[in-house]
């Protein structure tokens, strides 16, 4: 039980701390209009994380106990996947983490859509909600 709340605790920390650098960045240069669009992200990315783990939750259920071992497998298989891509992310940024996100930012603000806050924060989220589901998969 601990290890779940580990892994829980880890992967919203990881969420939480790109959203505060995002909103941090937007009140620092006096864009707050967009910070709405940015916990949008972050509502319909959470949502989507928690169905997708109640629909994981559900498959898996059903799954006779030979394909569970093959599903348990499989995403494994994808977490490591996941995993290993963003260490090559943060091997490739190191340090610079604020600012490539700043820059992505201000990319989005440049493009004039507030879609753009909105997917990129969902994409944040989703991607440890995603991370979450993948990790505790085995211990359903």
């Amino acid at each position: 039980m601990l290890a779940q709340l580990v892994i829980t605790l880890r992967e919203a920390y990881e969420a939480s701390l790109i959203v505060s650098i995002i909103n941090a960045y937007l009140q620092r240069t006096n864009r707050y209009v967009y910070i709405r669009y940015v916990w949008y992200g972050v509502m319909l990315s959470v949502v989507s994380g928690v169905i997708l783990g109640f629909t994981i939750y559900t498959l898996y259920g059903v799954l006779p106990s030979s394909l569970q071992t093959l599903f348990e497998s499989i995403a494994s298989f994808i977490a490591v996947l996941v995993l290993t891509s963003i260490i090559i992310w943060m091997a490739k940024i190191g340090g610079r983490i604020k600012e490539e996100i700043e820059r992505k930012v201000e990319k989005a603000i440049r493009t004039g859509t507030k879609l753009a806050f909105l997917s990129t924060s969902f994409v944040v989220v989703f991607r440890e909600a995603l991370e979450t589901v993948l990790f505790l998969t085995p211990f359903v």
